[in-house]
């Protein structure tokens, strides 16, 4: 019997070695990694900082729109539908409209209702559907098949510049440290603008075959 018994202990600590996450279901993996939050989850490599550092400002913004408490809901006073928001630094909003405006304003102080604010008619020739910044620079697309860049300055926006897309509607911006303006457009298709060189995309990526509506 003694000798069954430690057969069997054997075979138990064998199996209890064998054991690790890599064996379970990949169902029952996921569900444990939806438990944990992304600096346990993501591993530091020189070539993916900007993933990693993507993974923590998700996860940053998810749980700052999560406090209720701290929201304040602000009245645009004209009458337009708006399509793109920015949040910027220092209190800093800037909205692209339907009637191809765009509006930035500084919350100073706890008004509920959108003042002071400076606007560009005609910033494109189309719905302003995306925004996105690089530090005072702002990148706006719309339905007039291109991206612009604004300088933001007290007085209004400056244009800079006109990355053409012949072929394309973009209706989504990101940007990234490294400077880099990414647009998702109807097509399905994701392209990489760098901000200190040509007008032109440097490079593209098709992973969809309906339009891109998310960052």
């Amino acid at each position: 019997m003694d000798g069954e018994n430690a057969s069997c202990d054997a075979h138990d600590s064998e199996e209890c070695a064998q054991l690790s996450l890599l064996r379970l279901p990949v169902e029952v993996f996921l569900h444990i990694c939806s438990f944990l939050d992304a600096s346990t989850l993501v591993h530091m490599r020189p070539d993916k900082l900007f993933w990693l550092s993507s993974c923590f400002a998700i996860e940053k913004q998810i749980a700052l729109w999560k406090q209720q408490d701290s929201m304040v809901k602000l009245i645009n006073k004209y009458p337009h539908y708006i399509r793109a928001v920015l949040l910027m630094h220092g209190g800093t909003t800037c909205i692209g409209e339907t009637e191809f405006t765009l509006v930035y304003w500084k919350r100073e102080t706890p008004s509920y209702e959108i003042e002071d604010n400076v606007r560009l008619d005609l910033a494109h020739d189309g719905w302003i559907h995306g925004l996105t910044a690089i530090d005072n620079t702002i990148y706006s697309c719309g339905c007039d098949r291109s991206v612009k860049s604004w300088m933001l300055t007290n007085t209004g926006f400056v244009h800079q510049r006109t990355y053409e897309m012949p072929n394309e509607q973009m209706c989504v911006l990101s940007s990234c440290p490294q400077r880099a303006i990414i647009g998702g457009a109807f097509s399905g298709t994701i392209y990489v603008f760098d901000s200190r060189s040509s007008n032109n995309p440097i490079s593209q990526y098709r992973p969809h075959t309906t339009r891109v509506t998310n960052k």
